[in-house]
């Protein structure tokens, strides 16, 4: 199990301070190897002190026959893992309770490493708390 940074959002892009509603999305494409069962992915983190309102994560492919992602905050899962085999949207069935730290927003990948080039698509909706 290894925590992946290559795919993180760059600080600049995610706000320090919310006014209002703040939405990101993220765009990674997968490659064909290096990304194995169990592997984190490192999205982004968010400020503390904000409420995640939605979030949700697709890939537009199959990432193998048996490789599936889901969507975790602060280690805890927050979507269900995504269809294996096929394009798949999964999202958030579990809000995070507000956090006074950081929140950091992490794909967790399982059932197989990555075996197919995909493009995964990360929304993350979040306000002041």
């Amino acid at each position: 199990m290894a925590t992946l940074t290559t795919y993180t959002i760059p600080a600049y892009l995610t706000p320090d301070r919310v006014a209002a509603n703040t939405t990101i999305y993220w765009e990674i494409t997968t490659p064909v190897t290096g990304i194995a069962d169990a592997d984190l992915i490192d999205i982004t983190t968010l400020p503390a002190g904000v409420k995640v309102i939605d979030a949700w994560v697709q890939h537009n492919a199959t990432l193998g026959a048996s490789c599936t992602v889901k969507l975790q905050i602060n280690g805890v899962d927050v979507t269900a893992a995504t269809t294996a085999g096929a394009a798949s949207l999964s999202r958030m069935t579990k809000q995070p309770a507000i956090s006074t730290s950081a929140l950091t927003i992490r794909l967790l990948v399982a059932g197989a490493a990555v075996a197919a080039a995909a493009r995964l698509t990360v929304a993350i909706n979040y306000m002041n708390a």
